[in-house]
């Protein structure tokens, strides 16, 4: 149904007006935590906070070098240590002894008004530790120039709000090379069930590695959550959480903020609750990237010219066709996998080979019988 809706061309009403990204009181606090995680701790610093409530801060833990993404075991000892003491600390203050130390009056401090003993021990077990990511995140910046442009318009085009392109930010950093431990690949990390439902996933091709590809599929997707959700906040998290499993939540809890502060769901632990909200702070962080990073040299966009394969033909006839290196046609060609690269399978028949741009597509050789047979491969589309 919702492709014969796309193909008719008829939008759905709330798509794109302004107001369709919301923002709520109740998740300021996590917001502001994640824009902080983005733009202003590094990867030699880590937070360790409470996990249901990120306003509660413990301590911002600094480390001798940058971890980037997995700990050290020395540093994560030295975390471990941290949380220790803080659980230490929290004990003491639950059994009804009155600060005394800086550190104690502070983390009292950080639970409001006399809190109970009862949140006090509750606490010790919700302690959560989060590396910091600001070069991670400027890196991922740096790399959004070479397609922000085109992804923007492509949502544009499905009647989307175009800020739904800071989204790969939250989900791999704008790197279309990224692979997760589950198997989830490219900027907008689908899996390869999902992937296969809109996209060609196989041992020639995996479009989930091409970003525009991948973006007009995860236009359809969130366009979907739109429709079955009819909340954006709610259809952002479902990205996340799964649409199935956001219908239940709405079933249980109805609107977005009772679910955030509400929902128990089994599977909607850490990440589906602060889905919403990284997003959010993702967005800040990027549109203001100045603000946080400095001046910043983007990407250049990536300007191609597709040609349609007609017939299955060696890439690297290919790229002797169009004078190219194969690492350019690596770069402009990411969907092409490496049994396609190194030559073991065939460019498939009807594949958009990417061209650059500004290239006049001329033979280098065109006497030659292997440039002859190329020609009558190609399609150049209008």
């Amino acid at each position: 149904m919702l492709l014969s809706l796309m193909a008719l061309g008829q939008p759905l009403a709330g798509y794109a007006q302004a107001e369709a990204l919301p923002n709520y009181a109740c998740i300021a606090p996590n917001v502001l935590f994640w824009k902080n995680i983005y733009g202003r701790y590094s990867l030699a610093q880590g937070v360790i906070h409470d996990k249901d409530d990120l306003s509660v801060i413990y301590e911002v833990v600094s480390f001798a070098a940058p971890q980037w993404q997995v700990l050290s075991s020395g540093n994560k000892a030295m975390v471990e240590q941290t949380k220790a003491r803080y659980r230490a600390i929290l004990k003491t203050l639950a059994a009804g002894r009155a600060p005394m130390t800086a550190d104690e009056k502070r983390v009292l401090a950080l639970f409001g008004p006399n809190p109970k003993p009862q949140a006090l021990l509750a606490a010790r077990g919700n302690m959560r530790f989060q590396l910091g990511q600001k070069e991670r995140f400027r890196e991922g910046v740096i790399r959004s120039g070479a397609y922000l442009e085109s992804i923007r318009r492509i949502f544009a085009d499905h009647n989307l709000p175009a800020d739904l392109c800071y989204l790969p930010h939250v989900e791999s950093s704008y790197d279309y090379r990224a692979y997760s431990k589950s198997g989830a690949a490219g900027i907008w990390q689908f899996t390869r069930d999902t992937g296969r439902r809109y996209l060609v996933v196989n041992n020639s091709l995996d479009e989930r590695l091409d970003p525009l590809r991948a973006t007009e599929a995860a236009a359809l997707f969130l366009k979907n959550n739109y429709k079955v959700l009819g909340d954006w906040s709610m259809a952002i998290t479902a990205y996340n959480h799964g649409t199935t499993g956001m219908c239940n939540a709405r079933k249980k809890k109805g609107c977005y903020e009772t679910i955030f502060k509400e929902f128990d769901g089994q599977r909607f632990g850490f990440a589906s609750r602060n889905f919403y909200s990284e997003f959010l702070a993702a967005r800040e962080v990027a549109k203001n990237y100045r603000q946080y990073f400095g001046p910043l040299q983007l990407a250049r966009p990536v300007r191609t010219q597709p040609v349609r394969i007609t017939n299955f033909t060696p890439v690297r006839d290919l790229a002797r066709h169009f004078g190219l290196t194969m690492d350019t046609v690596r770069q402009l060609n990411p969907a092409l996998r490496d049994s396609v690269l190194l030559g073991r399978k065939l460019v498939p028949k009807g594949y958009q080979f990417h061209i650059p741009a500004t290239s006049n597509g001329q033979l280098a050789n065109p006497g030659s019988k292997v440039a002859s047979q190329t020609r009558a491969a190609l399609h150049r589309q209008p």
